[in-house]
């Protein structure tokens, strides 16, 4: 993305779940919202990696990132941000 002029990153290195925040449960004023009481059901989000393998396969290899200024700009850049997309998934197998 950078050679075709689009700031890009990969993102997350890990899904938002295994973040200690949500593994600790340890929220800025306690446990909430995620603890039996609050919620239905305490909720294990440790449990989450072997129910959500797209995020993990998302996370780990796929995933692509923009920063969020970039989609201030007009409808002009839209395009040519498409067009880059466009032209990496043509020449993928060149790219590797």
């Amino acid at each position: 993305m950078a050679g075709e002029g689009c700031g890009a990153f990969g993102g997350y290195e890990t899904p938002l779940y295994k973040n200690p925040m949500f593994l600790n449960k340890d929220f800025f004023n306690g446990p909430f919202p995620v603890v039996k009481g609050i919620a239905d059901r305490d909720i294990d989000y440790a449990s989450f990696a072997a129910r959500c393998p797209v995020s993990e396969r998302a996370c780990a290899s796929e995933a692509v990132w923009f920063g969020q200024p970039m989609f201030l700009a007009g409808k002009k850049d839209m395009d040519d941000i498409a067009i880059a997309i466009r032209k990496i998934q043509h020449n993928a197998a060149e790219l590797l």
